[in-house]
């Protein structure tokens, strides 16, 4: 009777890994994206500044 208990045991703490590593890959995804979206917005202010004092 304890078999299956253990197994399932063993499959939430496996759920859990993969949800945490899952979790983590779209944490690190989202902060590539904000980072880059930072650099093309600061690169975006600094084009539009230019302009406007060569104008």
């Amino acid at each position: 009777i304890a078999s299956p208990i253990l197994n399932l045991f063993q499959f939430d703490q496996y759920l859990r890994v993969e949800m945490l590593s899952k979790f983590d890959t779209l944490l690190f995804s989202l902060q590539c994206y904000v980072t880059f979206a930072v650099q093309v917005e600061s690169q975006l202010v600094t084009d539009t500044l230019r302009r406007n004092e060569n104008n």
